[in-house]
Parts: C-alpha cells; structure tokens; sequence
C-alpha cells in the first residue's frame, strides 16, 4: 500500500526534532508527543548530555533540538531547550529506554504533534520513518514493513532491501503507518544483517505508559466534530457512503433525522474532508434568523466568490446582491456564470448547516432561501455548486414549496440513530488515536445497554465518555467513574451543573435563568436552540457567556454577519438537563410571547419599517405588559420596537383627532435615520433589526469592481428596491403628518440644566417624552444626505408637542450646516417633521 504521510513537511515531517549533543552533533531524534513535549529514547538523552541510560536518576542537563523539516522564520535555525521531566531507564531485559522532554519555550508554530494511534495487528502494513546517522545529519528517510511484536513487547520492523537501513541515528524517530496513516511507535533499536536491516520500536501506547497525564482526549463531549476531528470520527462508515454516492448525483443533498443523530458531524468530519480532498472549495455557512433570504443567499455566494475579502466587504458586496436578486431575472443568470468562472475542476460545496432551525424561526425566510437556490442550481449549463443541508424531520413539510418540491423532496439521505455495532464504533475506535486510553472490562458493553437505540444518544454518550476521560485511572475509564457520573442519562446534567456550580454557590441562580432562556424558543410541545447576538446581551450577560464558553457548555462564534453570538452547544441540553427544562417550562408563556414578538419585528424589517406592522390593539397591550414585567430580559431591539409601536399609537390619535404637528426648533440639519441607530443616554447604538446588519444610508460598492463576480447591473429600467433590513425613515415610506391646525407652535429657549448636556452626546438630537426634559429619552444621531460637515455646537431648543396632553422638550448637541430646512427622520413611529432655523442668545 502506497505511503500516505505526505512529504518531508507534511504531518511526520512537522513533528521530527534532532537531540543534538554539545558541539552540534546530532546523537538521534525526538518527537512531538503533546503540545510543547518530546518523546525520545533514554539513551539518545545520554548520548546527548551524559549519564547512563541504565540509570534510575534522570539527567539533570537540559537537551537541546531543533526541527530540521520545518521551515519558516526562525524555525529550523533555531534551537530550543528541553528539560527531562519523565525517565524509564533501561531495564535489567533491555526494555524501557524512554524519556520525556518539556520545551522552555514554545515550539515553532509550523510544528504539530502528528496523528498517533494504537493499532492491534500492523504485520504487512508499510511504514516509513527518518533518521539521523552520521552521514546524514540533515535526515535519510527509510522504508520498509511491520512484522509483529517479540518477547519485549517491542514491534519488529523489516526494511526494504536495498534502501536505507535503519541504524544509529535513528533511535527515538517516530514510525509512521500507512495504513493507520498516524505514527504507532518510537525507533529504539536496530540490527543490521548481511541481507536485510531489522528494527524495532516501542509501540506508542507504552511511551504514552510512562506518563498517562499525557494521554490525550479524543472525545467531543458536546461540541460537533469538524474537518479536523475525522480521525476521530467512526461509526458511520456506511451512511458516508450513501451520502457520497447521493453528492455524485445530484446538486442538492439534504441530511436528515431526529435531534442528535449526528448529521451535521457525519457532513463536517466525514464529507467535507473527502470533498476537500478532492480539490472543491468549501463554505460552511449558517443561514440566521431575522435575515432575508436574498441576503442570506447573497452572504453565501459572497463568500464563495470572495473567499479573501474582509467580513465587512463581503457584506457591502451580498447587500449590493440581493437587492436585485428577488426581482431582477438576470441577476441568477449572472450569479451561476460568476459560479462557473470562478469554479474549479471539483467545482465549489455549500454546506448549510442547523438549517432547520432556520426553517423553525424564519420559515419564509428558508422558504425564500431555498427557492431562490434551487432557480440558482438550475440557472443553465453546469453550475459548479453542490449543497449539503441538514434538516430534522418535521421541517421538510413546512419547508416544501412547488418550486422546491422537486429539487428537494428527491434529495434526502436519512440518519437513523446509530445501532449497537456502530455505537461501540464510535465509543472504542476514538480510544486507539488515545494510545495509551482504555476500557475496563466489560464498560463499553454497560454503556451500550444503557445508551439503547433511542434517538438523541449520541450526545449523550460523547458528554460521558468526554467526563471518563477526565476521570481516568491512569490510562484506564473505569465502571467506578462511569457510576459516579450517573451513567448515560446523567452525564449532560452533571456537566451542565458542574459548568454553572459557582453561580449557584452564590446564590445567582435568578441571574442564569435570565441568560439560559434566552438561548431557547419553544418549538411546538419542546424547545429548541436560538442564537443571540452577544451586543445584545448586557455586560453581565455578556461576561457569562464567555465564562461558560470555556466549559463547553455555550458556544461564541461569529455570525454570517461577522458579528459575535451566542447559543447552548447542543440541543441535548435542552432535552437532557432538568434545571434548564424547569426554567424554559415555568417561561413557555413568556417565551412563545417573545418568539412571536421577534417574528413581527422580522416581517417589519423586511417591510422596510412599515408603519402598520407596528404592534397595536391587543398585541400592544401584551407587549407593553411583558415590558412592564420583563424589560429586563428583552433586548434593546425588542424593547425599542415596543415603544415604537407606542409612539405611533399616540401619533395615530394626534392624527384622529387633528392635533397639531411637532415642529422642531434647531440650527442642525439631520437626515434620515433607522431605528438601528437609536441610543440610550451614555450607551450604545441599539443591533439593527436582522441581527446587527450595517445601516444602507449609502448604497454600499462592490469590493471587486471590474471583477468577473462584481454585483451585475440591474436589468430593469427602475431603480432596484432598497436592501437595507433597518427600516427607513424616509417621506416616501412614512404615512404623512397631520397638517398642523393653526401654524407652527411657539418655541421657547430655555436654560438646560447640566445632566441634559452629560446625557446628549456632541453631534445627536435627543427627545424627551416629558416637559423639562422628563420621561424616556431617545437619541438621533446628525447625518447630512448631501455631504455637509457636522460640528458639535450646543445649544438649546424646546417646542410643544401638545397632542394627548403631553408636552415633548428637545435638545441639540451640534449642527450640520448647509440648508436652513431638510426634512428629519423622528425613527420608529414618530412623523417626519420640518427643521426651522432660530437664533437663541
């Protein structure tokens, strides 16, 4: 079988160190077995610093090494010192001769410790290694195969006539396997005969032996696996499979099954790695909650044709994009020949991952999503694009569509829960990339009763086996752990509760209920995750999430957005740990109010603010209800659509009743402004609706003009809607004002005591609901449309906002000079009004 290491730098190569002696000279090799430690034979260490390698008293000198194959900016020039922090000597019957070494400072970064395994039986796998003999102190690869273990428990190697032999210079060399495609063992002996060179080593689960601290943890816990974990992924070897055989066919495959199948790990550690190793170019992508489909699909595409550019480029580009692409025929027709230009001879994957949550939040949004892709994948000729989606069961019906149905509801590849055979897989086959990792008797048969065939066990038994290994007696996961941790069903709880126990312990637990529900919705009878952008969340909030991030227990990543958020990092957390089913259960009112209340402001967002999806009768009631009781736990976004729905309320019966229009005293000039922009007294500017996407005051540039993949032009003779999700404030989409009764009100300069100046940053306009400036507060931000230069100057300005009885004071803290009058945005749910100039002394 052909070696499949790679070259000289590929993952042997990275790991390789030469021990050299005092004057340079090489006396063998090492190699990375853990981050910062080197394994090596006792008696290069001698042969290196002195002593005797038969000796129990390690050697107090340091080593120094180097790594010969890995270049780069003070690698290979560099040398390093290592201190021995683990000896075995060598034995009275010539075994053990192994020695560890701990770097003083860290290793280069192109190093890595390469794949490691056990394996059972080697006898004719191919094996490769390097060495350093005399002749050769820059490295002489040598080849040849494995044959079996002998009396020492050492493995015999038989090189290949001819060829290298492997003599001194090659002892404490790691020994890479073919066909395990990781290193099983350390050179510690040779023999040259007159016909052939026998080696030996040291299988690598005794070198881990000698320090099983050391032992790494090849277990997930509740974290999915990913490209870099499909060593470590067994167990699905069939399913993989049926899912490459389906990619072969068709443009579109979708994944699916029951919570906690593991579909999102058999695409990410089994395709992609198969897909990429094949040449294609891969975006994994997760459409949110709250933004378009068109933008949704524009984000994806941005970073399949722009894959270098910045995140805030990339956004500028997909913002340009999806303007055109619901209404303009040309705009897909140009996309797929983008597609095809760009493409590579494996072409491009799309991997839409946790897509049902999307269907479950925002279904038009994936409704729209996925018709828009498959009017992409069908766009003529051939486009280079496959799509990998993940989808639970009870989202396909919803999701279905007669544009879709075809494309879709022919597409599916199924994951049923693993059965007994695949799940001893997934427990055992981890543990031999563990070398020196094993089961007590008669454990993984225990879990296997235990764990049954129900769906959601996956996760269950990754948390468990993660907690083992934590656990471990030496090298050992032990039936007495397993009880302690109470078995399968209790390992997600135990690791919640371990992750929270000193909030508890101070008696916070009202302050985690806040957090943890947050990252849930109801859907249907149960709950399931929802992502929550970390602006958001308060500071306190904020804090915790990074806190428990670094238990596993929630994960921060960046959005599509490139904004950061938050969410639990796994549904089995929900399903699985009783304390955060109490608080979601005593909160369902609660939180289906609010899902629902997300829902409005997302189909008001995608109206471009429209004023009659502001929340009125009933639905304003309840809201100003929860308000009341649950502020706190609102974001500001939910809180200030709520208000917003309330100032229109009361424009409305100023409206009905013909009240007067609010004419605003000032010297500024301030444009339109989305509610994105609006600010709290000394905070920041509140995430605009879609999850924090920029405002579009200014249409954005494509980042690649004159590039194949520049946005096509639009193929219509009228301008293209506008595509920012914050809504607009403009004349053209507000209802119009209601004309004033008996011409402007007075206005009536006044003092401003010193908190109104504290709290109105330089260059804003703020509004206070109450006479003397009294009541809720809301901040807009000075912009001039035709380019004028804002300056901060203060001053004062007070007018009469007399409808319903109530009085309005208003406050500048600049002014952007160049027209007396431009119409001014008053945000959500007030009416635009007209900027009147006056002197004030």
């Amino acid at each position: 079988m052909a070696d499949r290491s790679g070259d000289g730098h590929g993952p042997l190569g990275r790991a390789v160190v030469r021990v050299l002696g005092p004057d340079g000279t090489v006396a063998g090799a090492g190699f990375l077995l853990a981050p910062n430690v080197i394994a090596t034979c006792a008696h290069v260490v001698t042969a290196a610093v002195g002593g005797d390698p038969a000796n129990w008293e390690r050697p107090s000198a340091a080593c120094t090494v180097d790594f010969p194959l890995v270049t780069g900016p003070g690698s290979r020039a560099k040398r390093f010192s290592a201190a021995v922090v683990t000896w075995l000597p060598i034995l009275p019957d010539g075994t053990g001769d192994i020695a560890l070494l701990e770097l003083a400072e860290p290793a280069p970064d192109a190093a890595q410790v390469p794949p490691l395994a056990r394996v059972e039986s080697a006898w004719g796998h191919e094996f490769r290694v390097l060495g350093f003999p005399g002749d050769f102190p820059d490295g002489v690869w040598s080849s040849g195969v494995f044959r079996d273990l002998q009396g020492t428990q050492w493995l015999q190697l038989e090189g290949t006539p001819g060829e290298q032999p492997i003599v001194g210079g090659f002892s404490g060399s790691p020994v890479w396997d073919s066909d395990a495609r990781a290193v099983v063992g350390m050179t510690v002996a040779a023999h040259a005969g007159p016909l052939v060179a026998t080696a030996y080593l040291i299988p690598i689960e005794r070198v881990f032996g000698t320090d099983p601290g050391r032992v790494p943890n090849p277990y997930r816990g509740l974290e999915p696996f990913d490209e870099r974990h499909a060593d470590f992924f067994f167990g699905r070897e069939d399913d993989l499979q049926r899912l490459s055989d389906a990619v072969a066919r068709r443009p579109l495959v979708a994944v699916m099954g029951h919570s906690g199948t593991g579909k999102s790990s058999l695409i990410r550690a089994g395709m992609l790695p198969r897909l990429r190793a094949a040449g294609a170019a891969i975006v994994p992508f997760r459409p949110m909650p709250g933004v378009t489909g068109p933008l949704s699909l524009a984000l994806a595409m941005a970073r399949l044709l722009h894959p270098d550019l910045p995140a805030t480029d990339q956004f500028r580009w997909a913002q340009a994009l999806a303007v055109r692409l619901p209404t303009d025929p040309g705009a897909v027709r140009w996309l797929a020949n983008a597609l095809l230009e760009a493409g590579r001879e494996a072409g491009m994957v799309l991997f839409l991952d946790q897509f049902e949550e999307l269907a479950a939040e925002d279904l038009d949004a994936a409704k729209e999503f996925l018709r828009l892709l498959v009017r992409l994948l069908g766009a003529g000729g051939s486009v280079p694009l496959r799509v990998l989606v993940t989808l639970r069961w009870n989202a396909m019906g919803d999701l279905l569509t007669e544009d879709t149905k075809d494309a879709l509801g022919t597409a599916i590849v199924t994951l049923a829960p693993m059965g007994p055979a695949q799940l001893r897989a997934a427990i055992v086959g981890p543990s031999t990339r563990a070398p020196g990792l094993y089961f007590e008797d008669g454990l993984v048969d225990r879990i296997l009763d235990d764990a049954g065939a129900e769906p959601g066990q996956l996760p269950l038994v990754e948390s468990l086996l993660t907690q083992l290994w934590e656990e471990r007696d030496g090298g050992f996961m032990t039936t007495a752990a397993y009880t302690g941790i109470g078995g399968v069903a209790g390992a997600v709880t135990r690791a919640a509760e371990s992750a929270i126990a000193e909030f508890v312990g101070r008696g916070e637990v009202e302050f985690l209920r806040r957090f943890f529900t947050q990252l849930a919705r109801p859907d249907g009878e149960q709950f399931s995750r929802r992502a929550v952008l970390m602006a958001a969340l308060d500071p306190g909030l904020r804090r915790l999430a990074h806190h428990l991030a670094k238990s596993r227990l929630v994960v921060v990543g960046q959005g599509m957005d490139g904004e950061p958020h938050a969410e639990l990092a796994h549904q089995a957390l929900i399903d699985h740990w009783p304390r955060l089913r109490g608080w979601l259960e005593d909160d369902r009112a609660f939180l289906h109010w609010r899902d629902h209340l997300d829902q409005q402001i997302t189909r008001w967002a995608a109206a471009d603010g429209a004023r009659d999806l502001l929340p009125r009768g009933g639905s304003l009631s309840e809201a100003r209800k929860w308000l009341g009781e649950r502020g706190a736990e609102l974001t500001a976004r939910q809180r200030d659509f709520i208000r917003a729905g309330s100032r229109h309320r009361r424009w409305r019966l100023a409206a009905a009743t013909g009240a007067a229009v609010l004419v605003v005293a000032a010297t500024v000039v301030v444009t339109t402004v989305a509610v994105n922009q609006t600010r709290r007294p000394g905070g920041d500017a509140a995430p605009a609706a879609g999850g924090g996407l920029p405002s579009s005051s200014a249409a954005p540039p494509s980042p690649s003009t004159g590039t194949p993949s520049s946005p096509p032009p639009s193929t219509s003779a009228s301008p293209p809607p506008s595509s920012r999700v914050a809504p607009p404030s403009s004349a053209s989409s507000a209802p119009p004002p209601p004309p004033p009764s008996t011409g402007p009100p007075s206005l009536v300069p006044g003092p401003v005591p010193p908190s109104v100046s504290a709290q109105c940053r330089e260059l804003y306009v703020c509004f206070w609901q109450g006479p003397d400036f009294t009541g809720e507060m809301v901040a807009m931000p000075m912009v001039h449309s035709s380019g004028a230069t804002c300056h901060p100057l203060s001053f004062t300005a007070r007018s009469i906002y007399s409808h319903a009885n109530e009085n309005q004071a208003v406050y500048a803290g600049g002014t952007c000079a160049k027209e007396e009058r431009q119409p001014v945005g008053m945000g959500m749910g007030y009416p635009n009004a007209t900027v009147r100039s006056y002197h004030h002394s």
